[in-house]
């Protein structure tokens, strides 16, 4: 059966939004939802036909480009899925429409969530779009632009994984194995130190970079203050042009993102070659009170669950009785000799049930 998919699936991030209180004109409060774009405008026109609108035209009869130019304007979640005709216009867009997408729906995010304007929430707000597969993340670092980038070097870490792409796992997700393969190359390259250079020549006034928050990484904020100061110079005289390099070192992702959701996950939907490299890449089986482990043991994968127990480091196992009771419970006694080895002590109850396993 073919997914149907949801409005916020794609154009939206799978981020839970604050609710905002704002006031009305008359003097009320009222709830306004940061998903949906601020700016989005009123795009169908009067379903009358009276007065000065005998042939009014519909959004289908406009061109695609026109289409693409309102929802970059817009950034709305719902508009490529107001009708079958809009959607398969937006079903076939290229990658670096949606990546244009993507930068300027991030501004909004950090924006609208006050999140701070730097490396790490933009990234980790880039891959909560579902549209952002790998094709269009490689876009994205392709495009994306600091201005003015006499920063220097940057280095980013701790970038964080959605849950959504784990979710796509799923078998009965609706996703193709296509989709699912996608998601396995995108975690790989994620997990794959880069370094990515942006060079370039940029117009603007005699201004002081040094004391606009560039030693604290705000690129946003130098990016739109030299843009304005270009937009806003009244004659050549007043700019020159200004050289800039910026290198930027991306770690590998954060594998335990969501307390460890993603290994979870993995495990769960008994995904080897995900676990494989979430735990090749310093996932912790312990996250989340030991919640991989104890879905391996529920399963009664002892393989797995004694391929998790290997990478849990000496001494970092807590609760490890529950554990041990599970792993009696179960007659698995490869993992009770590992847990042992882990120098977990069995509890009285424990200790009566391998008396009577014997």
């Amino acid at each position: 059966m073919k997914r149907t998919r949801t409005a916020d699936s794609d154009y939206a991030p799978a981020i839970k939004t604050p609710q905002k209180r704002t006031k009305t004109l008359g003097g009320r409060s009222s709830d306004v939802n940061l998903e949906s774009s601020p700016r989005i405008v009123q795009l169908m026109p009067p379903t009358s036909h009276t007065g000065s609108y005998p042939n009014t035209t519909s959004l289908h009869d406009l061109p695609a480009e026109l289409l693409y130019e309102i929802q970059l304007f817009s950034l709305s979640a719902t508009f490529p899925y107001t009708s079958r005709h809009i959607y398969a216009i937006f079903r076939s867009t290229t990658p670096h429409f949606r990546a244009r997408y993507i930068i300027e729906a991030t501004k909004l995010v950090i924006a609208c969530n006050q999140f701070p304007s730097s490396w790490t929430p933009t990234i980790t707000t880039w891959l909560r779009f579902g549209l952002c597969d790998l094709e269009v993340f490689k876009v994205l670092e392709r495009t994306f632009n600091p201005l003015p980038s006499t920063l220097g070097s940057l280095v980013v870490r701790d970038v964080q994984l959605p849950k959504r792409l784990f979710k796509m796992l799923d078998g009965e997700s609706g996703f193709s194995n296509e989709a699912k393969d996608g998601v396995v190359q995108l975690l790989r390259y994620l997990f794959t130190p880069r370094t990515l250079v942006y060079t370039g020549v940029a117009k603007r006034k005699n201004i002081d970079l040094e004391n606009d928050n560039t030693a604290s990484g705000d690129v946003e904020k130098v990016r739109n203050a030299a843009l304005k100061v270009a937009a806003d110079s009244t004659s050549e005289q007043e700019q020159e042009a200004t050289p800039y390099r910026c290198v930027v070192t991306l770690w590998p992702v954060n594998a335990n993102s969501q307390d460890g959701y993603g290994l979870a996950r993995a495990v769960y939907l008994q995904r080897m070659d995900v676990v494989d490299l979430l735990l090749a890449n310093g996932a912790m089986p312990t996250m989340k009170d030991n919640l991989a482990i104890k879905i391996a043991l529920g399963r009664r994968d002892f393989k797995l669950a004694k391929r998790l127990l290997r990478h849990v480091k000496q001494g970092h196992l807590s609760n490890g009785q529950e554990l041990l009771s599970i792993a009696v419970k179960a007659g698995a006694r490869d993992i009770v000799d590992l847990l042992k080895a882990h120098g977990v002590v069995p509890d009285m109850r424990t200790v009566r049930m391998l008396m009577r396993k014997r």
